[in-house]
């Protein structure tokens, strides 16, 4: 999911559900125009059980963008295949998320 803010908010965060909302792609964008610009940071999210594992939060970013019949559909095709490359880069991504998460938590 996608979500806005007025100031930089943490990678984690307690959720309303008793979940831990991790946010992650965090970056900053002005919004607004003429006077009324101001700065927002954007980011994605998942929520995670209170003490996730790596795997976990591997497989929640990728559900968050595949389901699985398209990730079954991307891993039939060859790996030179540029929809494969893309989505392979995404798994690195989304390893290196984990990492950053774990290491926060």
């Amino acid at each position: 999911m996608d979500k806005g803010s007025s100031v930089q908010k943490p990678a984690l965060v307690a959720a309303r559900n008793g979940m831990l909302q991790v946010r992650y792609n965090i970056h900053p964008v002005t919004v607004g125009d003429g006077d009324d610009q101001r700065d927002e940071y954007q980011y994605n999210y998942i929520e995670v059980n209170p003490n996730p594992t790596r795997k976990q939060v591997i497989d929640i970013l990728i559900r968050a963008k595949y389901d699985v019949n398209d990730e079954f559909a991307l891993l039939a095709l060859t790996n030179t295949d540029p929809e494969y490359v893309a989505y392979r880069d995404f798994i690195t991504a989304c390893k290196a998320t984990a990492d950053e998460v774990l290491g926060v938590l």
